[in-house]
């Protein structure tokens, strides 16, 4: 089955490392913070694959819906790249999905990067002058 699904087995052990091995790199940003695989996936790539099927594409990635919760069916999915590569690593997983796809957009429109944006907004900056500084003037 990995020899059929090369990505998708790649994707499977890439999601467990950081969960599972307190050497990894990331380990404090997964298995340090709570985050697991759920026990169906953890040995089991057939498993894996049929819940979330192939990757519809080259441009998806592994995701999940909600960074603070653990890799299972119902919070993890197929994501296209350019969403999952301006949110990966570029903000604290503790930071809700929805916020980090608004500072996404904002970040899109204003050429700054999301979490320069948050360190911003953290300093008094609010969205709306991030954006008026960046958008035409409707006069």
């Amino acid at each position: 089955l990995k020899l059929r699904y090369p990505k998708e087995y790649s994707a499977w052990r890439n999601m467990k490392a950081p969960c599972s091995n307190q050497k990894h790199p990331q380990w404090a940003s997964y298995g340090g913070a709570g985050i697991k695989v759920c026990p169906a996936w953890q040995n089991s790539f057939e498993k894996f694959l049929t819940d979330l099927g192939p990757r519809p594409g080259p441009t998806f990635r592994l995701s999940r819906e909600d960074l603070t919760r653990d890799f299972d069916p119902a919070n993890t999915r197929w994501e296209p790249m350019e969403t999952w590569g301006v949110l990966k690593g570029a903000l604290p997983a503790s930071l809700p999905r929805a916020d980090a796809q608004l500072l996404s957009m904002v970040g899109k429109v204003t050429g700054v990067r999301p979490s320069m944006l948050l360190v911003l907004l953290d300093k008094g900056l609010t969205t709306r002058d991030l954006l008026r500084s960046k958008l035409p003037s409707s006069t």
